[in-house]
């Protein structure tokens, strides 16, 4: 709520603007009494700023009257059964007379924002009893019933809060749903997996710990739901590249999400994690609005209330260096929230980390059995035709039998034979079932390329370049998945030209640049209200864009001097080079910048007027009275020149409505600005982009500067998404829609040795 001395001013404003209407007014029928010129020049201008002050008094007192109903409050309590149960008992407190036990009740909701408001009125609570003691008792009556008012007010805003939050989860969830169905869609075919379980330091003795169980196909999404219950939610899953780790995630996921209502299980790929992060929290609230697609005070929310399953997969990923710490924050992770969580792991890395893993129960995903094939091929002989020529081939080849019981050489084989291949079109000269496995992945590539036809505008050889160059930057930066985002500069491989490097650090000053400067331009041709005002302010805003875009760089054998140097705003100057320096650093071919521009997007805001009002309010009165200095320092300026009542009638409005313009348009700015954003579920390549631009950030400027870089050194093809989404036809990606991956780190690895040895 605003506080009752700001309230004040702020009716004072309301008032003196209402005040200045009428005054408007009487000036408006004056001026048309004038000479020509001024007539013009007055008219417009009283009618401009009349306008002007009408729609700052309605804002301010939608600004007010929001604040003082406190509309501005958002709690974001999951709607779980404990917070449910708690609301309840709480109501029924109150109906019983006692605020204060359900006040207690209420602090157990771990919110931030929830302990805030519960703090407060404890303290009235507290000073209540204090007027009590001292035997104010017609005060304290009056106190009571507006504390009980109070607490329920509080519980009936935390009810419907609970509600929208209970929305936004069902959106989540449904959301992640979707996708991860169509990853495992996407993945392989259906066969059965072995599981056994593993001794462990906390959870399986070597008495205990299984022999490998095998599960059928259909019965794998349960059979792994019920280990992560016996595992009391927190379980490791180990086993060999391609057993199907991944796949058995993605079937826990979903079976986690049809079960618990209470929680929101996600997964997250550990690749990313360093022990620069020390904890797991900051990681978490770095990689969650992305992974689930929610604005990032969300995903704080969550964390703190422990609202989340972590599915970790890929602890083999995290930089050899960096596993020991990953499992300590991991271990630090569960002391201190009493969390569920999954982690999967190569069975060899994982074996060669000196540290266990905090878990329960561990579990092996084993290879498939001669016995299970010779099953599973004949029953999937008519839905898959590959399967029974498959069959033939692993009893004539005992290496590529062995080959074949991983679970993705298994699935990759069928496809090979489904397309007719044979065992002698193969061509395998390994002995062994390493060497075969080494040598099914060039061949599985080699027959899917081959099918590319004449209309595409790339060729075999030209996709295996343009994969290979993908796998090595997402290896490089230590990513499983890619999207048109992650196309920065730094993937160029040959260094930027000065010319190029000019060109892309221009590009991108503009980028961040025109957004801000597009509010100046705004606030000069409002303040400005005479007929050329808007046009006058666009020139300005044109040069200053122009200006802040060549401002900043340094050349090799030069120094700026010679130019001039202007302050647009704090601590943004533009340097304006001479035209003998311009002329000289092009003509050298010496302009260079000193580091390589990030391509970053925007999510788009999801308005809220109370929220907007929040930064409005934040330097209001700051801007206000910097309007009113201009203001007085006009009418000093008119005392000491030629002076008229008009004249200072007229810099006081104009410093009045520069204040309130200020206020508005640089609150808009600093909201634009904050973590405010909405929920933004990428369902589409360009989404990210497209919601910068609705936003005034045009950083697809970047991204077509530096696709048209790599096209030229033909490192992508000339229309990505199209070629991206080709190659998940071909089996060799999976897409969500929005981004890609390779369709197991068996493939991307393979790729990324291939950019090693033509690069």
């Amino acid at each position: 709520m605003i506080p009752s001395g700001d309230l004040k001013i702020i009716t004072l404003i309301r008032n003196a603007l209402s005040v200045l209407i009428p005054v408007l007014g009487v000036t408006w029928l004056w001026a048309t009494k004038q000479e020509h010129w001024l007539k013009d020049y007055m008219e417009p201008t009283a009618m401009v700023v009349g306008t002007l002050i009408i729609f700052c008094q309605f804002l301010i007192t939608r600004w007010s009257g929001s604040q003082t109903i406190e509309k501005n409050k958002f709690y974001n309590i999951p709607n779980t059964q404990q917070h449910r149960d708690g609301l309840a008992q709480a109501k029924t407190a109150i109906a019983d007379g006692r605020p204060d036990e359900a006040l207690k009740i209420l602090s157990d909701i771990k919110v931030e924002s929830v302990a805030t408001a519960v703090s407060l009125l404890s303290g009235r609570w507290t000073e209540r009893r204090r007027d009590q003691i001292a035997g104010v008792l017609e005060q304290t009556d009056r106190s009571f019933q507006q504390i009980s008012r109070d607490v329920m007010g509080l519980i009936s805003a935390l009810e419907t809060e609970m509600n929208t939050y209970g929305a936004v989860d069902k959106e989540v969830r449904a959301y992640l749903q979707k996708r991860y169905a169509e990853r495992l869609k996407q993945k392989v075919t259906k066969h059965p997996i072995n599981l056994r379980q593993l001794p462990t330091t906390e959870g399986t003795s070597d008495e205990t710990a299984e022999a490998f169980v095998p599960i059928s196909a259909d019965a794998v999404k349960a059979h792994i739901s019920q280990v992560f219950q016996a595992a009391y939610g927190r379980l490791l899953i180990t086993g060999k590249p391609g057993a199907g780790k991944t796949v058995l995630l993605l079937q826990l996921e979903l079976a986690l999400l049809d079960s618990e209502t209470d929680q929101l299980p996600v997964i997250l790929n550990l690749a990313t994690w360093k022990k620069d992060y020390i904890t797991l929290e900051p990681w978490l609230k770095e990689i969650l609005p992305a992974e689930l697609g929610v604005n990032k005070k969300y995903a704080a929310d969550l964390l703190q209330q422990n609202h989340l399953i972590l599915l970790l997969d890929g602890l083999d990923e995290v930089e050899e260096a960096d596993q020991v710490a990953c499992l300590e924050a991991i271990g630090r992770y569960r002391a201190a929230t009493d969390s569920r969580y999954v982690i999967t792991s190569r069975i060899d890395e994982y074996s060669a980390i000196s540290k266990d893993a905090p878990v329960n129960l561990q579990i092996e995903v084993g290879d498939l059995t001669l016995d299970q094939m010779e099953v599973e091929l004949p029953r999937m002989g008519h839905a898959q035709p590959g399967a029974v020529p498959l069959l033939n081939a692993l009893k004539k080849h005992p290496a590529l039998r062995e080959a074949a019981q991983v679970p993705f050489y298994f699935n990759t084989l069928q496809w090979l034979f489904a397309g007719g291949k044979t065992l002698a079109d193969l061509q395998l000269h390994g002995t062994t079932a390493a060497e075969i496995q080494a040598e099914i992945n060039p061949r599985f590539v080699e027959y899917e390329l081959a099918a590319i036809t004449a209309d595409k505008k790339y060729t075999a050889k030209e996709a295996q370049k343009y994969l290979s160059f993908i796998a090595s930057n997402m290896t490089k930066n230590n990513k499983v998945v890619f999207g048109l985002v992650d196309v920065q500069y730094n993937w160029y491989p040959f260094g930027l030209s000065n010319w190029q490097l000019f060109v892309a650090n221009f590009i991108y000053r503009l980028v961040g640049g025109s957004v801000y400067i597009f509010f100046f331009v705004i606030v000069y041709g409002l303040v400005n209200v005479h007929f050329y005002g808007l046009f006058y302010g666009l020139f300005h805003g044109l040069f200053f864009v122009i200006s802040y875009g060549l401002s900043g760089y340094t050349t090799g054998h030069f120094n700026f001097s010679s130019g001039k140097t202007f302050q647009v705003w704090q601590t943004w100057k533009v340097y304006i080079p001479s035209l003998a320096e311009m002329s000289s650093i092009v003509l050298s071919g010496n302009l260079y910048y000193e580091k390589l521009p990030v391509i970053l997007t925007i999510d788009s805001i999801k308005w809220s007027w109370p929220l907007y009002f929040q930064f409005v309010k934040k330097k209001f009165y700051i801007r206000l009275a910097y309007g009113l200095t201009v203001g007085l320092v006009g009418v000093l300026v008119g005392v000491l020149g030629y002076f008229h009542v008009y004249i200072f009638f007229f810099v006081i409005v104009y410093g009045l409505v520069l204040g309130l313009v200020l206020g508005l348009v640089l609150g808009l700015r600093d909201y634009l600005a904050s973590d405010s954003k909405a929920i933004i579920q990428i369902t589409k390549p360009y989404q990210r982009f497209t919601a910068s631009m609705k936003m005034g950030y045009f950083s697809i400027v970047q991204h077509g500067h530096v696709m048209y870089l790599l096209r030229k050194k033909g490192l992508l093809p000339s229309k990505i998404v199209p070629f991206l989404n080709d190659m998940v036809q071909h089996k060799i990606l999976e897409t969500d829609g929005a981004t890609w991956r390779f369709r197991h780190r068996i493939l991307q690895e393979h790729f990324t040795k291939r950019w090693k040895t033509t690069e």
